[in-house]
């Protein structure tokens, strides 16, 4: 008994960790080639960050005028809570990880259970607010770490309640 419990407390806290860690840093990274050849912007990109919270552009300049490839920032903005829903999708991975760690630290199997659904259920939803029509105009879209993180630390959630 006394083995479960320090495992399902241990796997609740490296889980909700995981969750908070992973909302602090971008969930999907955009690249948005531009190609207007003969212009001051022949060679831009925009780079476009979106997380929960924070929604970050960046547009920079490429020249290979010499050996090596000098890159430029033009522009860098970010915005905070830019859409109320996936604000609350951050919100409820908050909330979810807090639950989760709360079960597993008094040993509620339940508590976890609801917390880490929240969670990993929020976050594969997460996905479905971003514009669908960005694969067929040649926009590169992927996943980083810190969607992977969030998706790993509700699964160790979920184990947990079940350990």
């Amino acid at each position: 008994m006394r083995v479960a419990f320090d495992k399902r407390r241990l796997l609740s806290v490296i889980g909700s960790s995981l969750v908070i860690i992973g909302l602090l840093f971008p969930w999907f990274n955009y690249h948005l080639p531009q190609h207007l050849g003969g212009s001051r912007f022949a060679n831009s990109m925009a780079h476009i960050s979106v997380s929960p919270f924070v929604l970050s552009i960046t547009l920079t300049l490429t020249s290979n005028r010499s050996l090596y490839e000098n890159i430029e920032v033009l522009s860098h903005k970010s915005f905070f809570f830019y859409n109320s829903v996936s604000s609350l999708i951050g919100l409820t991975c908050i909330v979810g990880s807090t639950l989760g760690l709360i079960g597993g630290c008094m040993q509620r199997s339940r508590i976890s259970l609801i917390g880490g659904s929240a969670s990993l259920f929020t976050a594969f939803f997460f996905p479905f607010l971003l514009p669908s029509s960005v694969l067929f105009i040649g926009i590169n879209c992927y996943p980083t770490w810190g969607f992977w993180l969030s998706l790993l630390g509700s699964i160790l959630i979920l184990v947990s309640s079940r350990t």
